[in-house]
């Protein structure tokens, strides 16, 4: 597929939720108005990811997936109203590019056509094991601490912290 090119070379992909009502109306006005079209039923969200630089979405999860394939998220406001936050992603600095209307998303598109930011470690809130010697193993850690856990063998405080307990559930997390 040839990739549709707007007069500043930049890529346009549009990519509806796989469950969305409304599919065949979203493929329709992609190539009516000549813009890529992933098909999320069939491309995997990893897959789609490695082609763009940065995602335009609302309230979604798809925000901490780009950013820990280190694509830039933009929170896109399309209703309107006070942002909801859901995921606590704008909270957390995981998101910092809000667009309430086209001339923010502009403003945004020429700083990211002049320096695309490194912006994977700020998934670090939600995946400590980033920037670790288990960045992109998390099941060998997961493995690792089962096991200790299973043969009742000492947890290594250099590695983790247990946190608060909750009745009988005891937690661990990945020391920073």
């Amino acid at each position: 597929m040839n990739e549709y090119k707007n007069e500043k070379d930049l890529t346009f992909w549009l990519r509806p939720h796989p469950g969305d009502k409304n599919f065949e109306n979203w493929k329709n006005l992609a190539k009516k108005f000549r813009v890529n079209f992933s098909n999320s039923k069939c491309e995997n969200t990893n897959e789609f990811l490695q082609k763009v630089d940065a995602i335009i979405a609302g309230e979604t999860n798809i925000h901490l997936e780009a950013v820990i394939t280190n694509v830039l998220p933009i929170y896109y406001n399309f209703s309107g109203q006070s942002l909801r936050d859901h995921y606590g992603f704008i909270k957390n600095n995981l998101v910092e590019n809000i667009a309430y209307n086209l001339k923010d998303l502009n403003k945004i598109f020429i700083n990211l056509k002049s320096v695309k930011p490194n912006v994977r470690y700020k998934a670090k809130y939600y995946s400590s094991s980033i920037n670790t010697k288990y960045d992109g193993r998390s099941v060998l850690l997961i493995s690792e601490l089962l096991h200790k856990l299973q043969n009742n063998e000492e947890i290594n405080p250099d590695n983790w912290e247990k946190i608060k307990s909750l009745k009988n559930l005891v937690a661990y997390k990945l020391h920073q």
